[in-house]
């Protein structure tokens, strides 16, 4: 579980279809070219969709309106966003050590493999 502005999200960076959601999602992020011509208040709610359409392809249908409810605010959605990308890093690099550390106890190092 994360915690994303007092919403608990069943997110689990060792489930490979959830992370796969999460790559792609990112990736269109990534990807996404802010439109020419818009007013202030029209880049700022551009860019809430972009988040609230991550959230949503990345943790769920419905998880943006969990979040956010029908707010636009620029600085909320972003700090969400940051928040939740640091987060899923920060486990990312846990989960990678342990497995590391599972998989270094059921196999041979080379000196072991030469002993033998």
């Amino acid at each position: 579980m994360i915690k994303v502005n007092d919403v608990e999200l069943n997110f689990d960076v060792m489930d490979a279809v959830q992370l796969e959601n999460y790559e792609a999602a990112l990736l269109k992020v990534k990807n996404t070219n802010p439109a020419k011509g818009l007013s202030a208040s029209g880049r700022i709610k551009e860019q809430c969709n972009v988040v609230k359409t991550f959230f949503d392809e990345a943790c769920g249908a419905g998880t943006a309106e969990a979040l956010f409810g029908d707010s636009y605010n620029y600085r909320t959605h972003y700090e969400a966003f940051e928040s939740f990308i640091n987060m899923i890093s920060e486990e990312t690099k846990k989960e990678q050590k342990a497995m590391d550390e599972r998989v270094a106890k059921y196999t041979l190092n080379r000196a072991q493999r030469r002993a033998k």
